[in-house]
């Protein structure tokens, strides 16, 4: 129990979270230990699944022990091994956290403003409807949250995703309002809005712009690449077009597929590096460690998190940005509509944005210098390796326990060992 449940517990939360478009890290046994930053230093070797494998090997030697000393069950050896494993494996996770956490050491990159609104989604949504209104409101909001930074100067301003209702790149005058502000603050901005592609038609993008301090935006656009299923685009829309029907009878507003982006966008500020990851992007560790290999030295998660009001659904998207931060070595940024906005550092350790003891469902900014990334890790190197192994070995215990089973039922015994 204690060496094998591990591993197919592991194995699970794998497969879970690398099934096609379905994948969804969410809650694994890992993330609950995201502010225990002594116990996740080895994420960088082995990811969240190194600490979900811990976590259920002590739980497994316990109720191993357990079950031997209350039912007389099992093999006593068996038990010390276990409970043998899960001690030593325990102790030397804690001295390398421990080590992690003492020497950790990194350099401070850009000056940035983190913007965080607080616009409930249904508001949200109407903005989208009445520019003329809610929408010229949300702008002029976070154009005065950004006014702060006059105060306490800035070489980049981030903004939430989307905080740009419409098409900022197809909207002349918008774009001109923008393009001041950048010039005013002398300042890059990071502005989440929607842009178009012309594919077999017009198509919708869920899209990061960075706009330079000369009012330009150039080619620094980031289409997001990772499309949530359902709430951006419809599975299988196209050869089963019976789900679309389906869906627009039960959604508030008619379903409309946007189109994924292809490429991760490595942005230059102030001679650092980052990349752009959107909303749940920040859960698929496979592709913040992309965006590492391929030169970034720190990540920007931008968020729309006011589906959500004020659920624990905020907090597990933080822990997503602590672990994604311990695996890379890098400092991730998180500027998001209603909170939690961040910085995050290499090591775990959390500066977030606080109004009146609210983290949640408040407006303001937050100010501070990234931490950038220095070597690269052996996960960032390796991937997920530590998961695979697991689901490899899962899969040779079901095979294995099927040929006893097979082979105890040709034996004529019935009798299941």
């Amino acid at each position: 129990m204690a060496l094998a449940g591990p591993v197919i517990w592991v194995a699970v939360e794998y497969a879970r979270s690398n099934f096609s478009f379905l994948a969804f890290p969410w809650v694994l046994a890992g993330h609950s230990q995201h502010a225990n930053l002594s116990v996740i230093q080895i994420a960088d070797i082995t990811g969240v699944f190194g600490v979900s494998f811990l976590i259920l090997l002590v739980n497994g030697a316990i109720a191993q022990a357990v079950i031997f000393l209350r039912f007389k069950e099992g093999d006593f050896r068996r038990v010390k091994l276990g409970a043998a494993v899960a001690a030593v494996l325990l102790a030397l996770n804690f001295l390398y956290g421990f080590w992690c956490l003492g020497a950790a050491k990194w350099e401070e990159g850009p000056n940035v403003l983190v913007v965080q609104g607080n616009y409930r989604q249904d508001i949200k949504e109407e903005s989208f409807k009445e520019l003329e209104t809610l929408g010229r409101q949300m702008k002029r909001d976070h154009i005065e949250l950004t006014a702060g930074v006059f105060e306490n100067p800035a070489q980049l301003i981030v903004w939430p995703e989307t905080m740009w209702p419409g098409f900022l790149l197809a909207d002349p005058p918008g774009f001109a309002q923008i393009s001041a502000l950048a010039r005013q603050t002398n300042s890059h901005i990071l502005i989440g809005t929607q842009r178009f592609v012309f594919e077999d038609r017009p198509r919708r993008r869920n899209s990061a712009v960075l706009i330079t301090p000369e009012g330009r935006a150039g080619k620094g656009v980031y289409d997001k690449m990772f499309l949530v299923p359902v709430s951006e685009y419809i599975p299988f829309e196209d050869s089963l077009p019976v789900i679309k029907f389906i869906l627009n009878q039960m959604l508030p507003y008619e379903a409309e597929s946007l189109t994924h982006g292809t490429t991760m966008e490595i942005f230059d500020v102030a001679g650092a590096k980052f990349a752009v990851v959107i909303c749940f992007e920040l859960s698929l560790d496979w592709l913040v460690r992309g965006a590492r290999n391929a030169g970034a030295q720190y990540v920007i998660n931008i968020s729309n998190d006011g589906w959500f009001t004020d659920s624990a659904e905020l907090d597990l998207a933080l822990g997503q940005g602590v672990f994604r931060a311990i695996e890379n070595r890098m400092g991730v940024v998180r500027s998001v509509n209603t909170g939690i906005s961040s910085f995050i550092d290499p090591v775990g350790h959390v500066n977030l944005l606080e109004v009146d003891g609210r983290r949640k469902q408040v407006s303001g900014t937050l100010h501070g210098r990234v931490a950038l990334g220095g070597a690269k890790t052996l996960f960032t190197k390796w991937g997920n390796w530590f998961g695979f192994l697991n689901l490899l070995c899962a899969i040779a215990v079901v095979v294995y326990g099927c040929a006893c089973f097979l082979r105890a039922r040709r034996g004529g015994s019935g009798k299941i060992r």
